[in-house]
């Protein structure tokens, strides 16, 4: 008897470390075949913009091929369950702006996801957004878009892509900052408030400046500032609307890659390592610059703070501004 027993022990753990050597080796071979990247926003965004060229470096590093699937709609919402409820092998990762991690929490009483469903892997920026109006708006500077508003019976029309955006945050700021009436627009996104914002419909939009450069370079719309830290060096005679005066007028937002919780550290590191070293290349890094996207990678660990400060900054800016959660 106890010699079956010990020989079905030994079996169990032959059994055992055989399968630990498998999963060893295919962390070590990772990655084999084709990753995915969720972008939770249409193509020819910010994050569907930064994901396509960190998948091409990836491809090229290790010969994998990596598909961008687009998600867009529900603030995000319906891209963010789903990487969090995929298989933790690395093979699905997430390229996240700010809106699921800090904005949404601050909005939505009921997420069917949290932050403790994934593993940061690696900060890519902090961008912020553009100050655009329309390109026959009667102000070329911050200030004079103030004293036009001021004297607006309704005050002026901006943009927002609906309710629980970073736009309704931003809008917020606006509106308690720089001390002017302003007249929410709500749209489906950024694609439609650009376009209106282009037609003369609305006066201006507080855009991702990635899109804006190319609209701000051809003239077809005016940039009054950038809500970063710094200026950018897309658009290095823009200023920012700290060294205009408004030091608490700071948004950027947090892009970043993520993973399924319980993606093994091996493979968090690898695809750390892969990423840096791509955001290392001087080629690479100048064609994110040219779109006002700073390269800032980081560790695991400095991702997880910064996305946690950057939820605590939403809940600050949406008390401060009185902004209300959907119920």
């Amino acid at each position: 008897m106890d010699g079956r027993f010990n020989f079905a022990i030994a079996v169990l753990v032959a059994a055992a470390l055989g399968l630990s050597s498998l999963t060893s080796r295919a962390q070590e071979n990772y990655p084999n075949r084709n990753i995915t990247i969720v972008v939770g926003f249409a193509a020819g965004g910010t994050s569907d913009i930064i994901a396509r060229l960190l998948g091409q470096k990836i491809t090229e590093y290790t010969g994998a091929n990596v598909i961008i699937e687009n998600i867009p709609g529900a603030a995000s919402m319906t891209a963010t369950e789903k990487v969090a409820r995929a298989t933790p092998d690395g093979y699905t990762l997430y390229m996240p702006s700010s809106t699921p991690f800090a904005t949404n929490p601050n909005f939505y009483r009921k997420l069917r996801y949290s932050f403790d469903d994934f593993e940061p892997v690696i900060l890519v920026a902090r961008v912020p957004l553009a100050f655009d109006v329309r390109k026959d708006f009667p102000a070329a500077t911050v200030q004079e878009f103030i004293d036009y508003a001021r004297k607006q019976p309704n005050g002026v029309t901006i943009a927002t892509p609906g309710r629980g955006s970073v736009g309704e945050i931003v809008n917020g700021m606006a509106r308690g900052i720089l001390n002017i009436n302003i007249q929410d627009v709500p749209y489906r996104g950024s694609t439609p408030a650009v376009a209106d914002l282009l037609k003369g419909v609305i006066d201006a939009y507080f855009d991702a400046i990635s899109s804006s450069i190319p609209l701000y370079q051809s003239g077809n719309l005016k940039m009054l500032a950038i809500t970063g830290r710094n200026r950018s060096p897309g658009t290095p005679n823009v200023p920012t609307l700290i060294e205009l005066g408004y030091k608490d007028f700071m948004l950027e937002n947090v892009y970043s890659i993520v993973a399924p919780r319980g993606t093994p550290a091996p493979v968090v590191e690898k695809l750390n390592a892969l990423i840096r070293k791509a955001m290392d290349e001087p080629k690479f890094r100048e064609v994110l610059l040219a779109q006002g996207v700073v390269p800032e990678p980081s560790t695991p660990a400095e991702l997880r703070a910064v996305i946690t400060q950057d939820y605590e900054w939403n809940a600050s800016m949406a008390k401060r501004f009185d902004i209300k959660p959907i119920e």
